[in-house]
């Protein structure tokens, strides 16, 4: 949000306060203070949408670092036998609605800033499969459409016109 207000009023003191804020976090090999990409927990990976913006902006390396850093958790996150990611590697097999949320955002901008979209077929897949298994068995009906619609708006909208930047 406060990235917003920097990029809605150009004052500095909008940058600078979330410049400060992540930079303390974030050491000069791109290390996170209190991250451990080994606890595979794909909430953990939503703060990091943050270091693309900030890495624009400022140019610093360990921005990009701890940009790589998460997407090594990206990498390396347990999945279903269909391909989704789990939501945490303490809940095998387990996909919850707000995974979505959680890591798509940043796994498609990491795609598409640096890896030429390789992966956007697994990032839509693991949409897909959700959509899918969100049908209740016997009307095929979706259980909560109005979760599913306000996902794919939130989720969906920013990274296409991120894809449309690069």
């Amino acid at each position: 949000a406060i990235l917003e207000m920097y990029a809605i009023t150009k004052e500095d003191k909008y940058l600078k306060f979330a410049d400060d804020f992540i930079d303390c976090k974030v050491n000069a090999d791109g290390t996170i203070e209190g991250y451990d990409v080994n606890e595979l927990n794909i909430d953990n990976v939503n703060a990091g949408k943050t270091l693309f913006e900030l890495f624009d902006l400022t140019g610093k390396e360990k921005y990009r670092k701890a940009i790589d850093l998460v997407y090594s958790q990206v990498a390396q996150m347990p999945r279903t036998k269909e391909g989704n990611f789990w939501h945490k590697n303490i809940y095998p097999d387990q996909v919850w609605l707000d995974g979505l949320y959680m890591c798509q955002p940043f796994y498609m901008e990491y795609e598409t800033r640096f890896h030429d979209k390789k992966n956007y077929d697994d990032i839509f897949r693991q949409f897909f499969n959700v959509e899918k298994n969100m049908r209740d068995p016997k009307t095929k009906k979706i259980i909560s459409t109005i979760i599913v619609v306000v996902l794919v708006l939130a989720m969906i909208v920013p990274m296409a016109l991120s894809a449309l930047m690069y």
